[in-house]
């Protein structure tokens, strides 16, 4: 709501928002006037979200059972075992294209990727490389805002995976930042209604600030500082991620049309 203020939304499609008060022409991303007046919303769009909801689905059939039998989410049991594996998942490294992908690469040819499995790689390493691709890829929409002087003054986060403390973690260790996810007093998340709220109770003269309205009703914060040594290691495999990335997005049209080709 206020200039250099950033949005993290992780559900199963992701990204950020970032709020700058100029304009900030850069086709890798995507740029939107801002519903307050002299601010604008310079933004992101993955859609790696969904790839721990299909984990689930695919193999985590035994997380799904013990969830049922213990009244808790699957995501839940998910999150717990991710925690158990070291930060860089023993060097695995996941691509989170699953669909594609849209901002920064614009890419419909490009797919989820595994790199560095062994012997030695572990159920949890899995899971914690899928949470770190998803964050280097909203990482990497981040370092192009920051070069174009975007200014990132808070990351705040919302969406189910600020329901994992894991995650949330893993997101302030990547980008180095405190990642804040803030509520409502009876714990309930802002979202999209509580924007709506406040513009409509601006509207009404019920309020004079917008920005100042949220933040009243957004009462509960939980920080995760990040961890000098940790986001050291994370820019590391970043560099090593990009690599992939780059390399591979030719090698993924390619791919593309011999599939379609054999059909």
């Amino acid at each position: 709501m206020r200039p250099g203020q950033t949005m993290d939304q992780g559900g199963q499609a992701g990204g950020m928002g970032l709020s700058v008060d100029r304009v900030i022409v850069e086709p890798r991303l995507i740029f939107s006037h801002h519903v307050l007046p002299g601010q604008y919303l310079l933004q992101s769009g993955t859609v790696g979200g969904g790839s721990l909801a299909w984990f689930r689905d695919t193999l985590g059939q035994a997380e799904v059972a013990t969830a049922e039998r213990l009244g808790v989410s699957a995501f839940e049991l998910l999150s717990d075992q991710a925690g158990r594996a070291q930060p860089g998942s023993g060097g695995l490294l996941f691509l989170p294209y699953m669909a594609g992908e849209r901002t920064p690469i614009w890419s419909t040819t490009a797919r989820g990727v595994f790199f560095g499995l062994s012997y030695n790689t572990t159920r949890a390493e899995i899971l914690r490389a899928i949470m770190e691709g998803c964050a280097y890829a909203v990482y990497h929409n981040l370092v192009i805002a920051e070069a174009r002087g975007a200014h990132v003054r808070e990351w705040l986060g919302e969406g189910g995976a600020t329901r994992s403390p894991v995650w949330c973690q893993i997101k302030a260790d990547v980008t180095g930042r405190p990642f804040v996810v803030a509520r409502c007093a009876d714990g309930v998340e802002g979202g999209h209604g509580l924007g709506l709220f406040a513009l409509t109770a601006h509207a009404a003269g019920l309020c004079d600030d917008v920005a100042a309205c949220v933040e009243r009703l957004l009462s509960q914060r939980t920080v995760y500082e990040p961890s000098p040594e940790r986001h050291a290691r994370y820019q590391a495999l970043f560099g090593v991620y990009m690599d992939l990335v780059e390399r591979l997005l030719p090698v993924f049209d390619c791919h593309a049309e011999r599939v379609t080709g054999n059909e």
